[in-house]
């Protein structure tokens, strides 16, 4: 045996099917040993993963719950005691306690084993790796055999680490991306250029609708030029890090010139968003103008106060707080004009600030 197994390991720790014919051949090179390599939790022993040759893990489901655990099985405890060390059966299982013991019944008395090397290769919060390779009562493991198991075990150990760190970042994953199908607001995950990497349910729907907003040559797109114009202003302004614009907003209106959808770009931060969506930079949240009831329809605005579809807009948006440069990024019209609009909005809704108008439409509810 070489150290020429030592790559076929860590490439079994990434694709964990592997396993099976690297233990072949490391049993082979040891003519013929059972090996048993398990990850489990260490509460629940007979939980987890098993790759073996030579052995059958299902003696696992012999054990009772109270042989499962290292709080009350002494051999296990014993076992985790010696994380990081290789060492011979007999210092952890005495020869008279091999047919006597649950873990050594299982897997070296019914396998008419005898002679075997146990170690806990890798342990982090409550899941051990664990493994055995073992021969028969004529075959004991010493000198070079032992060497070489101790020179591989610490490698075992490390890709069991990374086994175990992609499985908790897939659970992750999973998790994030379950919780994201189940917003009803639209979530996507974009590339700089708008290139969409990820969309959940609700914004898969919004883009279907084909109310505004599409999906186009795999890009988030508005369908007004105007509108497509500052939504890709917005992108670009978050990516190249000009930093006076780290969220932004674009109301997108339907082919009538209705407000349809209220779209926010921001940063996309964070290893759950580039683990199912890599190269994302930009998270886009779409919302349905119509689902919103906490704010006054634009033509409700307009009717109240005597406004025209514009100012509406104006109105609305700056009763969320935004300033005139962003209202204006949003909208895709100049800053003068917002000012200009918003003159008139203050006249019309008899307010002198904007603290007082978010009070006022912030009141207000369709009628």
């Amino acid at each position: 045996m070489d150290e020429r197994l030592i790559p076929a390991i860590y490439e079994a720790a990434l694709e964990p099917e592997r396993w099976a014919s690297l233990f072949t051949e490391l049993s082979s090179e040891m003519g013929g040993a059972a090996v048993y390599l398990g990850q489990s939790f260490t509460d629940r022993f007979g939980i987890g993963d098993f790759w073996t040759v030579g052995v059958d893990p299902g003696g696992w489901n012999s054990f009772g719950a109270s042989e499962q655990s290292a709080q009350t099985n002494r051999t296990l405890a014993a076992l985790l005691r010696s994380e990081g060390r290789v060492v011979d059966r007999r210092e952890i299982i005495p020869d008279a306690d091999v047919g006597r013991d649950q873990l050594s019944r299982v897997f070296l008395a019914e396998n008419g084993l005898f002679h075997a090397t146990v170690s806990v290769v890798q342990r982090d919060d409550q899941v051990a790796s664990t493994l055995w390779i073992a021969r028969d009562r004529a075959h004991e493991i010493e000198g070079t055999a032992f060497e070489n198991i101790r020179m591989l075990a610490p490698h075992i150990g490390q890709a069991m680490r990374i086994h175990r760190s992609l499985r908790r970042s897939a659970a992750d994953l999973s998790m994030f991306r379950s919780v994201l199908d189940g917003l009803t607001r639209g979530v996507a995950l974009l590339d700089g250029g708008l290139r969409l990497l990820y969309a959940n349910a609700a914004a898969a729907c919004a883009l279907e609708a084909g109310r505004g907003i599409v999906e186009h040559f795999d890009r988030l797109c508005a369908n007004a030029p105007r509108q497509q114009r500052a939504l890709q202003d917005h992108a670009r302004r978050l990516t190249d890090g000009m930093g006076d614009l780290r969220i932004g907003t674009l109301i997108v209106c339907d082919a009538q010139g209705e407000p349809a959808w209220r779209v926010t770009l921001a940063p996309a931060v964070g290893a759950s968003a580039n683990g199912f969506a890599e190269g994302a930079r930009i998270i886009a949240f779409i919302d349905d103008l119509a689902r919103a009831p906490d704010e006054p329809r634009m033509e409700n605005l307009a009717k109240w106060f005597g406004l025209t579809l514009a100012e509406a807009r104006v109105a609305a948006l700056s009763a969320r707080a935004l300033r005139p440069g962003e209202i204006a990024a949003t909208l895709g019209v100049s800053v003068n004009t917002v000012k200009t609009q918003l003159k008139v909005v203050h006249a019309r809704l008899g307010v002198r600030s904007q603290a007082e108008l978010v009070r006022t439409v912030l009141t207000l509810r369709d009628g």
